[in-house]
This record gives C-alpha cells, sequence and structure tokens, in this order.
C-alpha cells in the first residue's frame, strides 16, 4: 500500500505542468504555458498529507523532490520513513530502503498523467480537461477513461506553484505543499542516479538478479505488469459529492450567514487564523468542506477523526501529531465528525492541547451542542449554526458540480434539477448522490436520453424520504411546530406538522399523548370538550391503528386550533406548585381536617367545618381553605374566551359574596 502511495504522489506532481492551463481565458493560458516552458529543471521540498475517504485515517510525509526534462524525475520520502521514485518516462523503480526492496515497472499507456510531467503544452490539451473555476485554482479531468486519477486540484500563489490536491480511484485522496522551489538548477542524468544497498531485493524484474546496479543504468525487456502499475478499474468508486467537494470558500455554496463577506468567520478562516470551533448543522451541508477549507488556509496539518469509529487511542496519537508539529513551527488542526457520539472522558481529552494551543480543534455534529457537547469543550469553542442550503442554492451548486466534473448537465432540464433540489430536502450530498446515479444509467443506456431521465427522476422519487429523527432536534422541533400551531388557531399549518411528524415516521401514540397535552394546558376550560376529543383520538388510535386512528388525531388537532384558547388552568397550575415549592410544609387547618376517631374528635378536628349543601346556593361565604396565611393566594383566573367566560362570572360573584360576609374564616 506505502508502494502505492509514494506512486500516486509522484503522479500528482506531475499535474502540477497541467494546472498552469486551467484558465478558460485563452490569454491566461498562454501566461501559464509559458510559465511551464520556461524551465528545463526544477527542484524543492515538499510536505503531503494523504487522506482516506472513508475512515478517515491520515499520513503525512516529507521529503524533497526534482525533475530534468525531458526524462528524469526523483521524488524522496524522508519521513517518516526512507522512500525514493525515480523514473527516465519509460520506466519507472521504487527503491524501499528500510524493506530493502527495489520494484520496478514499465510505464504503461495507462500512466498518461507521467508522459504530462515530460510532455508539453500541446500534450497537456491534448490529455486533459482543464478549467479554472476560481483564480488561483485549477482543476484537471484526464480524457482518458483509464488513468488513474479521478481529478487533480490545483493551486498557484503568486503565479507560482504552491499546492496540488489529487483524488485518485481507489478512494485516496492527497494534499501535496510544494516549498523552497528552484527553477532551472544545474541538474544532470547523474543526479538521479542511485544505488541500491547489496542486499536489496529485485522485484518483478525476471531479468535481473544484481539489483546493486545504478537504477537508471540500464534497459530492461517488457515484462508482465504487476499490481503495482495496474490503474484502477476504469469506475470509480469514490462518490460524485467527493469528488467535486469545493476546497475554497469561493467554491463554497450556501452558509452566507457564516461565511459572506466581512462575516467574523470567513475573516477568520480568510487570515488562516483560525480558532476552536463547533459546526452544527444537518447533514450535507459543508461542515466537514468547511473544516478542511480552515486548515488548508491555515497551513495547517489536518487529522480527520470519525467519532464513530475512533478511540482515545486515535486522540493521543493526534495529539503527539500535534505536538510534533509545534516543533517545526506547523499548526495542526484535527477535525472530529460526529464529536457528539465522543464520551465524556473523550471530549474531555481534547482540553488541555486546546488550551495551550498544541492543537485547533473543530468537531462537527448534527445534534444540539447544548445536550450533546460538555460545557467545558462548549467554553473552549466557538458554535457556528450551519442551515440546510436552499432549494435555490442547490440548484447552483448541482450545476457547477456536473460543469466542474466534466458532466454536461443536458440531461437535466432545470425543473429537472429543481425536482433533485427539492427532494434533497436541504443536503447537498444526497441531491449529488442522486445525479450521479442518474448519471451512470445514462451511460450505460441507449436510449432517448431525456425520456430516460423523466424515468428514472419518476423511480428515484417515488419514495423520498426528508430530514428527520425520532430522538434528535428536528423530532423536538416537529412537535414544537406542531404544538405552536394549534395554539395559534392554524390548523392547516398544525396539519401539515402533523403529516410531516408522520412522514418521518413518528409514532402516532406520542402525537396522540401530546394533543390531550395540547387541551389542557392551551384550550383548557375555555372549551373542556377539547379534552374529551383528543383523549377519544388517541383511544382510536390505539384500537384501530392506522389509518383510522391517524384521521381520529387530525380530527382532533383541527378542533383543537379551532377551539377558543386559555392557559388560565396551565398558569394556575404552575403558579399553585411554585407555591407549594418554595413554601413550607403547612398545616391542614383544623376545620378541614377530618375527624375519623374520637381521639381526632377531642382534638377538634373538623370543627366549625360549614357543609357547603346547607347554605344558600350552596356556597358558604366568607369560608377558606387555605392556611392562614395564604388565604389571599389567587391562582386561577379565568379568561373571556369560550365557556371560560361564563366561569369568571361565576367567580366573580362569589368573591364578592366573600367580601360582604359576616362570617370570614380568617380575619
Amino acid at each position: 500500500m506505502l508502494n502505492k502511495r509514494l506512486f500516486l504522489l509522484f503522479i500528482a506532481f506531475s499535474f502540477f505542468h497541467n494546472l498552469s492551463a486551467a484558465n478558460s481565458d485563452e490569454e491566461q493560458f498562454d501566461v501559464l504555458f509559458s510559465w511551464l516552458d520556461s524551465f528545463t529543471s526544477l527542484s524543492g521540498t515538499f510536505r503531503q498529507t494523504q487522506l482516506s475517504a472513508y475512515d478517515g485515517f491520515s499520513l503525512e510525509s516529507t521529503g524533497d523532490f526534482r525533475c530534468l526534462k525531458p526524462s528524469y524525475f526523483r521524488w524522496h520520502q524522508i519521513a517518516p520513513d526512507d522512500q525514493l521514485v525515480l523514473s527516465d518516462a519509460e520506466f519507472i523503480w521504487h527503491y524501499d530502503k528500510d524493506l530493502e526492496t527495489v520494484a520496478r515497472r514499465k510505464i504503461s499507456d495507462q500512466m498518461a498523467s507521467l508522459q504530462v510531467l515530460l510532455g508539453d503544452s500541446t500534450s497537456i490539451k491534448n490529455e486533459y480537461s482543464i478549467v479554472s473555476p476560481t483564480t488561483g485554482y485549477y482543476h484537471l479531468t484526464p480524457r482518458s477513461p483509464n488513468s488513474n486519477f479521478k481529478m487533480v486540484r490545483l493551486y498557484f500563489t503568486k503565479h507560482e506553484l504552491s499546492q496540488i490536491e489529487i483524488i485518485d480511484r481507489l478512494g485516496q485522496e492527497q494534499k501535496i505543499e510544494l516549498l523552497h522551489l528552484r527553477y532551472n538548477p544545474s541538474l544532470t542524468a547523474q543526479d538521479f542516479v542511485v544505488n541500491a544497498s547489496e542486499n536489496a531485493e529485485l522485484l518483478y524484474d525476471g531479468t535481473s538478479n544484481s539489483p546493486n546496479q545504478e537504477l537508471f543504468d540500464t534497459r530492461h525487456p517488457d515484462e508482465q505488469i504487476s499490481e503495482f502499475s495496474k490503474s484502477a478499474d476504469s469506475i470509480s468508486t469514490i462518490p460524485f459529492a467527493a469528488e467535486v467537494r469545493p476546497h475554497s470558500l469561493q467554491a463554497f455554496f450556501g452558509q452566507d450567514h457564516l461565511i459572506g463577506e466581512q462575516m467574523p468567520l470567513r475573516l477568520s478562516i480568510d487570515s488562516g487564523d483560525i480558532h476552536s470551533m463547533i459546526l452544527w448543522g444537518p447533514p450535507g451541508v459543508g461542515k466537514t468542506t468547511l473544516a478542511r477549507i480552515a486548515a488548508n488556509e491555515a497551513k495547517a496539518s489536518l487529522i480527520e477523526l470519525s467519532a464513530v469509529m475512533a478511540g482515545i487511542t486515535d486522540i493521543r496519537q493526534a495529539i503527539e501529531s500535534g505536538k510534533n508539529n509545534i516543533k517545526v513551527g506547523k499548526k495542526t488542526l484535527v477535525f472530529v465528525d460526529e464529536v457528539h457520539r465522543f464520551n465524556k472522558n473523550q471530549q474531555d481529552s481534547f482540553l488541555p492541547h486546546i488550551e495551550n494551543g498544541t492543537i485547533i480543534f473543530i468537531g462537527a455534529t448534527t445534534e444540539n451542542p447544548s445536550f450533546e457537547i460538555n460545557n467545558a469543550l462548549l467554553s473552549r469553542c466557538s458554535v457556528y449554526k450551519l442551515e440546510a442550503l436552499s432549494t435555490e442554492t442547490l440548484i447552483r451548486l448541482f450545476k457547477e458540480a456536473l460543469n466542474l466534473a466534466n458532466r454536461s448537465s443536458i440531461y437535466f432540464s432545470d425543473e429537472q434539477l429543481e425536482k433533485v433540489a427539492i427532494n434533497s430536502d436541504g443536503d447537498a450530498r444526497k441531491g449529488l448522490n442522486v445525479l450521479e446515479l442518474i448519471l451512470e444509467a445514462l451511460e450505460n443506456e441507449s436510449k432517448d436520453k431525456q425520456e430516460l431521465s423523466d424515468k428514472l427522476f419518476a423511480q428515484i422519487f417515488q419514495a423520498s424520504v426528508r430530514r428527520f429523527d425520532k430522538k434528535g432536534d428536528y423530532f423536538y422541533d416537529f412537535i414544537s411546530a406542531l404544538h405552536k400551531s394549534v395554539r395559534g388557531s392554524a390548523p392547516d399549518a398544525a396539519l401539515y406538522w402533523f403529516c410531516r411528524l408522520l412522514d418521518g415516521g413518528c409514532d402516532p401514540i406520542y402525537i396522540a399523548r401530546r394533543v390531550v397535552r395540547m387541551a389542557s394546558e392551551d384550550i383548557g376550560n375555555a372549551d373542556p370538550q377539547a379534552l374529551s376529543i383528543a383523549l377519544n383520538s388517541w383511544q382510536v388510535q390505539e384500537r384501530l391503528g392506522s389509518p383510522e386512528g391517524e384521521l381520529a388525531i387530525a380530527q382532533a388537532i383541527v378542533y383543537l386550533s379551532c377551539a377558543p384558547k386559555s392557559n388560565a388552568v396551565y398558569k394556575a397550575f404552575n403558579n399553585a406548585r411554585s407555591t407549594v415549592q418554595n413554601s413550607n410544609s403547612l398545616e391542614v387547618p383544623i376545620h378541614l381536617r377530618n375527624p375519623t376517631t374520637n381521639l381526632m374528635a377531642e382534638l377538634n378536628h373538623g370543627l366549625e367545618y360549614r357543609y357547603s349543601h346547607d347554605e344558600e346556593g350552596s356556597y358558604s361565604a366568607g369560608e377558606s381553605y387555605f392556611p392562614e396565611i395564604l388565604k389571599d393566594s389567587l391562582f386561577y383566573e379565568p379568561t373571556d374566551n369560550g365557556i371560560e367566560s361564563d366561569i369568571k362570572e361565576k367567580l366573580k360573584e362569589l368573591r364578592l359574596r366573600d367580601q360582604r360576609s359576616l362570617q370570614k374564616r380568617y380575619p
């Protein structure tokens, strides 16, 4: 695997020549190609990070390189282990000094990118599709389906190549930072000759038994190409969404409230002065992408961890890498995806290292940080809320992605892209995956593409899935929206949120229980029948199930939405409970106690109790049923809504009789 990584690094470097031709403006092409042709030799150092697109594994290495047109190339990895890749445009040698092996491969037509390194401007134009989405950033796509690489992105700073990023067809992503470039150094073929050790084993070469030869000394006859130089299957294994992931804020879509011009986060990233943060938002809105862009702008070593798979050992290794990077004056950014899945101890393990600047911490979560992230970690991070992408933003993103990946959008009408955007439900990754499915189907069919596209749309979107979770923020937000719609006397909105809950898989019994709560909390005595209707809908759901039960709940929701509203009982209950919780254990007044035994009667329990049915209007005017210290307490204050207006008048009359009574319990 290491051999393959080194070779991929070598191939990645070759693309920097092509990048000069990336801008679509013809004049700019001439300038860049002139720059490409201005030197015949080049040398420098590199710092590269290899990242797996699937498990977040990250490998860093450093070394130096040199090339001499039109034939020779040398890529020497010094750390973490000693590896050497050499080429003369016909053969590739890989010398592993630690393992003492020399692997030689003949360059096949499938390694077209190597010819690019040793070619000229014309061959580059012929072999690669080149675009320039933004200033200083170029995107190369091999025209040959057999190329080892899916795409290459190259970045220029002041007309000088500064960074190469590649994604190959094996799902690997590499970022190579080029340093200390020297143009036209004095190099000859002898500068590319390296002697292997006496004990080195020559692999995949049946023509030589003397590995201690000069590696560029002899031309060998053709032999069977080994797995080392075979290209990957022409079918890509990397998702379309990862292929078109933006690498700069200029190419980033959405989140203008965070990264718009003059926004604090935008200024922080542009300056490279990154602080620790939590990125909170739904899936597919750019959390991981934003973290990678931040690391790139900060020139920081990026370590990606997935809290689903990583443990305390991985965290310690990341911290150790941060400490080592400090020694060479480099920042370390640790990005933790799904950070809410880390337990308290795992989250706490980052604290001292964030505090002392060993690492910059960025966590991504779909859950509310207030509930899922430790307060200690939150206090050390800024929290940024990312929003679901709008339909308009998604349409623009899809068009740019199709163009960037050299996949024409001719198969998609604006209406179809809008349909993809709507069904993506704010999730760019979801929409890009749908487009990829359709494009793959189109490539395998000879039918009319527009007709096939319509057919695929009908199949793909017959069962769309919208954002919902049964435990997290979306669930409680939907319930909250339903409750507030009922309270606000908006039956149409209430039905919408009810159906959203059902569409997301929410248990109708849970909704019925919440409807009962609404009947008491928001309707109360303004329409006492509301509670009975809510309870009946719950019972229908329990007895009959779906769809009869759901219809009964919908009926209850509409009735409650249209009913007169009163929260007087709800407020009275809360006030009474607060009084109980904030007062001592007051004794029951003597006249309210029950004299169930002779002893209790002798202690005057129930003495002077007034039996209301024996008095006028069945009401004991002037009586009090509170402990004396609470005699003037008033909890329930009826409103003028619905039936409660009659209750209000009744209580007003009774309280007036209390005031006029000559038999007041307490003075």
